[in-house]
């Protein structure tokens, strides 16, 4: 893979400090980070997608570049969860529930590609991109139509810009989530529910051999409204392994209590065995949020990863918290009672995992210190020491503004950080097309991790660990023009560059 970052077998890089947990709000939410994707094309780029935005960094975390919600949602009081995947040519696409929309600059700028009509209404709930083939892209549209939702497959084979309904209508009621079988972009998986009540096992696996003209359904073991299925990951060469996460809660008479599951199928949907559910199911026994799952990429061992929406409302056991590791003997087991697991790393509330070629990345949440993103190479970590080197930085935050500021310990202002990189003649950056005088309201960056304390030398990569203080995107009358020009522009981020 072309930029490949070197890193020692024995070294888990610390990445940037996301938010502070203790201080922290994201438009009346809890900041949690939900998702993390690794450019292929060059593992230095990743995209956070979380519950106050985007965050971009083009230097594996030394600097963050926040994209506010309504950017790429084109909706000014956005407060959902974007689903966001990077399509063959490296479009960035993003899904806020009632339209997508598309950057071909690494989070700069942002196209409208799909949107809700103001009758009847039609909410765009997840997408997904072929591995073969053309590659294309998929996404379930739900129309609300009077006699009931109308879940229908779209497809763009153009990389996002466009796209068009293809197959028959899905056989379900809800639609959670869709997926495509690795080695054959005909074959389509999706999961949802067959009706929205307490039906027990109404949950729903499908599966269409034909691009969607078609459709087989199979129930899903002890799924329903209130434990409702989605797709976590298909096997990367067996398209009949399958594993399911479920979204539940129970003892709702009470308090509603965590209660997610992990659910695995080797035989296309035909029969589910439940593989992990921290606390079981009696109402007694509160479980914790399955917020992180990560399938081995050669689809031998499943890590998963417990932690807290932090919602006073409801009810998680913070001793389930952290992450847990499958054996790697096809049987996925997380130990003899899957309701009794024991973590491979524990205490740590966690909010995403990611396993790509180079290696795995863990969100996690430290109650009363600052989220963060690590990194271990390999699935052996056993603690947050063997996963991150942290080195402790400066950051400030524009209050009520649209973007993180971050201050490196160079002690250098950003205006300083731009001055500085044209005066030594280095190559532009995408922030050299702003005014000059719009510099102070952008906080541009040269996107370098200088410090006296860390530098990257052959194969050791040391990178700071930014501490950040949120206070809320949404101040009223002070959002930046960086995020309310049109709802199209970004804060625009610096090229990669070796430190």
């Amino acid at each position: 893979m072309a930029n490949r970052l070197k890193t020692s077998a024995a070294l888990a890089t610390a990445m940037a400090t996301l938010v502070a947990a203790t201080s922290a709000s994201a438009n009346g939410r809890f900041p949690r980070a939900e998702r993390l994707l690794e450019d292929p094309s060059n593992p230095n780029t990743l995209y956070l997608a979380a519950t106050y935005g985007l965050q971009v960094t083009h230097d594996r975390g030394c600097n963050w570049y926040h994209v506010c919600e309504t950017a790429f949602s084109y909706q000014m009081q956005y407060t959902g969860d974007p689903i966001l995947t990077l399509a063959s040519d490296g479009a960035l696409v993003v899904g806020t529930q009632s339209n997508v929309t598309l950057s071909a600059d690494q989070a700069c700028d942002w196209t409208q590609v799909l949107t809700s009509p103001a009758s009847p209404k039609v909410s765009f709930f997840d997408f997904t991109v072929a591995t073969t083939g053309s590659r294309s892209l998929l996404l379930v549209a739900t129309t609300f139509q009077p006699t009931g939702p109308v879940n229908q497959l779209q497809e763009s084979t153009d990389n996002g810009r466009t796209w068009k309904a293809i197959g028959s209508p899905l056989p379900a009621a809800v639609v959670n989530t869709i997926d495509i079988d690795p080695t054959n972009a005909m074959h389509i998986f999706a999961t949802g529910l067959t009706v929205g009540d307490e039906t027990p096992n109404s949950g729903v696996f499908m599966s269409s051999m034909d691009h969607g003209a078609t459709w087989k359904s199979h129930p899903i073991l002890n799924t329903f409204a209130w434990a409702s299925p989605y797709i976590a990951a298909v096997h990367p060469t067996d398209p009949n392994k399958v594993f399911v996460r479920t979204d539940g809660w129970k003892d709702r008479s009470n308090i509603q209590t965590a209660d997610d599951a992990l659910l695995y199928t080797s035989d296309g949907g035909t029969t589910w065995t439940e593989i992990l559910h921290a606390g079981g199911p009696d109402d007694a026994s509160p479980g914790a949020k399955l917020f992180g799952f990560a399938l081995s990429p050669d689809g031998s061992t499943v890590l998963a990863g417990y932690g807290d929406p932090v919602d006073g409302s409801r009810l998680v056991e913070p001793a389930w918290f952290g992450v847990y590791k499958s054996s790697s003997d096809g049987k996925y087991s997380f130990g003899a009672d899957p309701a009794n697991p024991t973590p491979m790393l524990g205490v740590e509330p966690i909010s995403c995992i990611t396993w790509t070629a180079n290696g795995i990345y863990v969100c996690m949440s430290p109650q009363g210190e600052s989220s963060f993103l690590a990194f271990a190479t390999q699935p052996t970590f056993a603690s947050r020491k063997d996963m991150t080197e942290r080195h402790e930085g400066r950051a400030a935050v524009v209050h009520g503004a649209s973007r993180f500021v971050l201050r490196l310990a160079d002690g250098l202002s950003a205006a300083q950080r731009v001055r500085r990189r044209r005066s030594e003649d280095l190559p532009p950056s995408p922030h050299d097309d702003l005014d000059d005088h719009d510099d102070h309201d952008r906080r541009r960056f040269d996107g370098r991790c200088r410090s006296g304390r860390h530098a990257r030398r052959g194969d050791r990569l040391q990178a700071e660990r930014v501490r950040l203080s949120h206070t809320g995107h949404r101040a009223q009358g002070r959002r930046s023009r960086a995020c309310v020009d049109g709802g199209r522009r970004a804060l625009r981020a610096p090229p990669p560059r070796a430190l």
